[in-house]
């Protein structure tokens, strides 16, 4: 029953995600004959032309003219970000450990020792996205 609960609640969920996109909201300026009636690359898709004209107004490429290092770079920002929200984590969590260890001397050690290592996984992480930035610019980019 329990397992039946859990898969009714998740189902649930999924609707209350899934149904705004099934909402076909427009703009007030732009009517579906405009989409309709449109020569531009979005319009078969006019989310994807809307989105399209979003990226160009923020100074992004909308072409689809992407070189490799733009992917490798974009890659491996993504993956510096995620340990740099991985040492965030881990902070937050060593100090509810610390916090909750009563004045347990194991516990503080503990603590002490994953904040440490999670400096040390910072430093390598910050190391790393400078290493990264040199080699983008002055290699790949020649500036």
């Amino acid at each position: 029953m329990k397992k039946i609960k859990n898969l009714f609640l998740i189902l649930i969920a999924l609707a209350f995600i899934a149904i705004p996109m099934l909402a076909s909201a427009q703009d007030e300026t732009t009517s579906a004959a405009d989409y309709a009636n449109s020569s531009s690359a979005g319009a078969s898709n006019p989310m994807l032309g809307r989105l399209t004209k979003i990226g160009a107004l923020g100074g992004y490429n909308t072409t689809g003219n992407v070189s490799v290092s733009d992917i490798v770079g974009i890659a491996i920002r993504m993956v510096i970000t995620l340990l740099g929200l991985v040492f965030i984590v881990l902070i937050i969590l060593a100090g509810f450990k610390w916090m909750r260890a009563e004045g347990n001397e194991e516990e503080i050690k503990k603590a002490n020792r994953t904040i440490k290592e999670s400096i040390i996984g910072l430093v390598i992480t910050l190391s790393a996205w400078t290493i990264w930035s040199f080699v983008f610019e002055k290699l790949i980019l020649g500036q």
